[in-house]
């Protein structure tokens, strides 16, 4: 927890660092709320809709994707997940992804891309490969897992790196979200979060 805050029922805090917003997960997780940095205030909140799991917010489809891919159990005896917080509208500019049940301490890369796959686990990975194609990989976000086992990824959806040259988010395309995380379990260590459908309007 950063600072002081009004809400009940407040579940944790994250802080961008760029620019310095506060966003914190109300609970149960209903709704994600926007606190000013100085006086821990509310500045807005934004109603997430109940999907397979509590908090999946997107326009359109409002699924996990898992129809075509699964998610492998890691240490913690959870599978990570991947959670998207908005409204898929391409107007605003950005979208808030969350990643769930990851081991403590562990590195976390975000991956997107606008074609779903279902790689099955080989070498050193324990995980499915959900994602394929020309990967957007937020490399400037690398996050390590605290011990509340939940990253957020603030993207700017008209700057996602893909190669040879970043990419923006267009209306009516469908954009598939997955994280890879070191873990180990048993010979395995590196995982595959559970991915997330974002219809963009």
């Amino acid at each position: 927890l950063v600072g002081p805050h009004g809400v009940p029922g407040l579940e944790d805090v994250y802080c961008d660092p760029i620019t310095g917003r506060y966003w914190g997960v109300a609970g149960p997780i209903s709704e994600l709320v926007e606190l000013d940095p100085l006086t821990g205030l509310l500045i807005s909140i934004i109603g997430l809709d109940a999907g397979p799991f509590t908090g999946i917010a997107s326009y359109g489809n409002r699924d996990t994707t898992t129809s075509f891919c699964i998610a492998s159990v890691n240490s913690t005896g959870e599978a990570a997940r991947t959670l998207t917080f908005g409204h898929g509208f391409v107007s605003t500019g950005n979208l808030l992804v969350a990643v769930e049940n990851l081991p403590v301490g562990q590195p976390v890369l975000l991956l997107a891309s606008r074609a779903h796959s279902f790689i099955p686990p080989s070498d050193n990975t324990v995980g499915y490969q959900c994602v394929i194609g020309n990967l957007a990989i937020f490399r400037n976000q690398l996050s390590f897992a605290p011990y509340s086992r939940r990253v957020f990824f603030e993207l700017d959806l008209t700057n996602f790196p893909t190669r040879p040259v970043s990419t923006s988010v267009q209306v009516g395309e469908t954009w598939y979200f997955q994280s890879w995380y070191r873990d180990r379990v048993g010979i395995y260590t590196t995982n595959f979060s559970l991915p997330s459908e974002v219809l963009f309007q």
